[in-house]
C-alpha cells in the first residue's frame, strides 16, 4: 500500500479500491470456508426457543441482571432477599411459589460482617419459618467492606477463585461503584468491571451473575 502511494497508477479513486480489495483480501485469506450464520429473519424465527431457567420466568442461567437505583432506594435490601430465597429454593418475587435451591455466592463490598450477620438472620429465621430453611453448602458470603477494584489483577483473581472454588449458580457482588477505585459516574470503569463479570459467566458457564 505504501509503494502503491509513492508510486501512482491512475487516479487516486482507483488506487483506493485497489487498497480496499487487498485488504479484503488478506482479511479473508484462510476463511474461506468458514460457515457463516447470518440467518434471514423469517427462518432465524423458526427455531424452537429453549430455556435454561435459574428462576423460572426470571432468570435463565448466564443472564447478567444489573440493578440500578439512586442510594438507599433499595438496592442492598433486595439482594439480600434474593440471595435467601434463591438459596431456600423461594421464588424471591413469588413467595408461596417454590423452585430447585440455587447454590449463591454473595461478595459483599460494602457491608462489614457484623451488620451483614444481622441482616441476614432474620431473612433466614423466615425461611425456616416457611420451612425451606437455607441448608449448608447452599449460600456462601463473603464480606469485604473496603470494596475491591476489579481493573486490578490482584482483585479480579479474588473474584475468580471464589467464583472457581464454590461454582455458584447465582454470583451476587456490589455495589458497583465498590468494585473500582474511580470515579462512580465513570460509564468506561463501569464497563470494564462488566467486562469482568462477563469473563467470569464466560469461564463458568453454569452461573448467573448479579451486580448492584
Amino acid at each position: 500500500l505504501v509503494q502503491m502511494g509513492y508510486t501512482p497508477e491512475g487516479a487516486t479513486s482507483e488506487l483506493i479500491e485497489r487498497a480496499v480489495a487487498m485488504t479484503r483480501e488478506l482479511r479473508d485469506r484462510g476463511r474461506e470456508v468458514e460457515q457463516l450464520t447470518a440467518e434471514d429473519i423469517l427462518d432465524f424465527i423458526q427455531h424452537e426457543d429453549t430455556y435454561d431457567w435459574v428462576v423460572p420466568g426470571l432468570l435463565e442461567r448466564q443472564d447478567r441482571l444489573i440493578l440500578t437505583a439512586s442510594e438507599g432506594g433499595g438496592k442492598s435490601t433486595l439482594l439480600r432477599q434474593m440471595s435467601v430465597t434463591l438459596a431456600a429454593g423461594i421464588h424471591p418475587f413469588r413467595t408461596s411459589k417454590t423452585i430447585d435451591p440455587v447454590r449463591v455466592l454473595t461478595l459483599d463490598c460494602e457491608n462489614g460482617r457484623a451488620a451483614s450477620r444481622r441482616k441476614y438472620r432474620p431473612l433466614l429465621a423466615a425461611a425456616e419459618h416457611l420451612e425451606l430453611p437455607v441448608k449448608r453448602g447452599q449460600f456462601h458470603i463473603e464480606c469485604k467492606p473496603s470494596g475491591v477494584d476489579l481493573t486490578r489483577a490482584q482483585d479480579r483473581a479474588w473474584m475468580m477463585r471464589h467464583v472457581e472454588q464454590i461454582k455458584p449458580d447465582v454470583l451476587i457482588i456490589g455495589p458497583v461503584y465498590r468494585l473500582h477505585t474511580g470515579n462512580p459516574n465513570d460509564e468506561e470503569l463501569a464497563r470494564k468491571v462488566s467486562v469482568v463479570i462477563d469473563e467470569a459467566r464466560v469461564r463458568y458457564p453454569n452461573g448467573t451473575q448479579d451486580a448492584g
